[in-house]
């Protein structure tokens, strides 16, 4: 019996089984968040979505190489989470997209300042930018600068938004972006937010979210970073959710 239970404490813990959010038959797409064994799949649906469509990155030379070694810093670790949404075809149960979020209190995944000295292109553009919106957020929110500091089940990080191209024309970036910030409110998030760095971004969460701050890529130090209004992106916006009545408490 004590050998048994000996046995029983080693075995590993069951894998978590995904919650099914929606199940679209006209476009034979399911909705659900993503589990560990997602990850393999999806990484690469994820970093050539990233790759192909965020324009700041593209102008400052980072490859699909680059997207894949940052995009595996923070998928495993989402995952494990278990904020994040994707989009899987029904009948091949293939991941056709997803919406990476995860709580904001999270601290950076080791390996980051490694990843940027090895990269291929130039990510201080788009971190930058990205900085300069948080810190604008934690004034307006008052929320600390030091993710170790921030408390959790506060503030929902909408952090990237992909679809492959086998998924477009489905309507799969807008249900993802309305079941992510179903899923914030529901855990009883203050808010949700999102840097989006393209217009196409901008433009689905403008439906669930208020523009907060703004950056000005026209006025940026970066030459190819300057070039991006004619391109049709004239900025990053900070784009905010807010889910809780006002002087509600978590």
């Amino acid at each position: 019996v004590a050998a048994e239970a000996e046995e029983e404490a080693a075995a590993p813990a069951p894998a978590p089984a995904p919650t099914v959010l929606e199940t679209d038959t006209t476009h034979r797409v399911v909705y659900r968040t993503m589990v560990p064994s997602d990850v393999a799949a999806a990484l690469p649906v994820f970093a050539e979505a990233f790759y192909a469509g965020e324009p700041v990155t593209g102008c400052c030379g980072c490859t699909l190489r680059d997207h894949l070694a940052f995009t595996s810093m923070f998928l495993p670790r989402m995952a494990d989470e278990g904020n994040t949404v994707v989009a899987v075809d029904a009948e091949t149960g293939a991941i056709l997209g997803g919406f990476l979020c995860e709580d904001y209190a999270a601290a950076d995944p080791p390996g980051v300042e490694a990843f940027l000295a090895q990269a291929d292109g130039d990510w201080a553009p788009v971190l930058a930018m990205i900085e300069e919106l948080e810190a604008r957020l934690g004034e307006r929110y008052a929320i600390p600068a030091a993710a170790a500091e921030r408390r959790a089940g506060e503030h929902f990080h909408l952090w990237m938004l992909g679809v492959a191209p086998a998924g477009r024309g489905r309507g799969i970036a807008k249900k993802l972006t309305a079941h992510a910030i179903a899923w914030a409110r529901a855990k009883g998030y203050a808010t949700a937010f999102a840097e989006c760095t393209g217009s196409a971004s901008a433009h689905i969460l403008q439906a669930h979210a208020a523009r907060v701050a703004h950056v000005d890529y026209g006025a940026q130090p970066w030459e190819g970073v300057r070039a991006l209004p004619a391109k049709g992106h004239a900025g990053m916006a900070l784009m905010v959710a807010e889910l809780r009545p006002a002087g509600s408490v978590g």
